[in-house]
């Protein structure tokens, strides 16, 4: 593509060339100051064209990293819409200020039923928390050793946030996956970079606050090439400063019943 539009720009610009020097040729009869006028017709005419064919071309070149995000985003969105009970392990270090605030660590549960259940190794060994889909509260177990102990929160409550405001219906990777397809119209308005590595894609952009700020948010995603599993998550605010950075491994898929690396 980019090959025709050089192509095509040089050719253009040839026959500009070639029509000033045969007007050029064909009027000696024109004073001084009417040929002088007609050089500068021209020669406005071929820079015109000039910058004209190359914003085309930088505008086709910025919309291809934003057209694979949208592409390696529909995959991912299919892959959980297909997938059965999993579970995976996390790790969540947060920010404030651009610096380390809290490290997070816990085994996420993830149900087609619609339950998310989180349970954490680090700052809280042992707590358990538990989401379903479409209520208003989130249920709490916080030791272990007491099962019958359950406490119930809103949705909403502090408490059941994590350090960057999430809450526990935003904590599901099919609900990040979704929010990222449904922010195309941001990305695809907004600066965004595609590369390929050896086992992952990366691609960053500009999308909405999934946790929902109300300003834009800088993010950095890591997906597996052979699985179109998230495999590390990084979100900025708009001066760039680190929100949070969630790293994913070793999930275990149900339906497979086998261990699906993800690195």
């Amino acid at each position: 593509m980019f090959h025709n539009c050089i192509e095509n720009r040089n050719r253009l610009c040839y026959c500009i060339a070639d029509c000033s020097s045969r007007w050029i040729d064909i009027v000696p009869q024109l004073g001084e100051r009417e040929n002088d006028m007609m050089k500068c017709w021209f020669l406005a005419a071929f820079l015109l064209l000039f910058c004209t064919v190359n914003v085309e071309q930088v505008n086709a070149a910025g919309d291809i990293p934003a057209k694979q995000i949208v592409a390696i985003s529909e995959k991912i969105l299919h892959v959980f819409e297909q997938l059965e009970d999993f579970r995976c392990d996390v790790e969540a270090q947060y920010y404030h200020r651009g610096k380390k605030h809290q490290l997070y660590r816990f085994t996420f549960w993830g149900e087609r039923a619609g339950t998310t259940r989180i349970k954490f190794s680090r700052p809280y060994p042992g707590l358990t928390a538990s989401y379903k889909k479409g209520e208003h509260t989130v249920t709490v177990q916080p030791f272990p050793f007491l099962p019958f102990m359950k406490l119930t929160f809103s949705l909403y409550h502090s408490l059941v946030k994590s350090p960057s405001g999430q809450r526990m219906d935003q904590a599901g990777i099919e609900y990040m996956s979704r929010f990222f397809h449904n922010n195309m119209h941001v990305i695809q308005n907004h600066e965004s970079s595609f590369r390929e590595e050896a086992n992952s894609l990366v691609f960053s952009f500009w999308a909405e606050d999934y946790s929902g700020g109300k300003e834009l948010n800088r993010y950095n995603v890591t997906v597996s090439k052979d699985t179109y599993l998230p495999v590390r998550i990084e979100r900025y605010d708009s001066s760039r400063e680190p929100i949070e950075v969630i790293s994913f491994k070793d999930f275990v898929i149900q339906d497979l019943g086998v261990v699906t690396p993800c690195r």
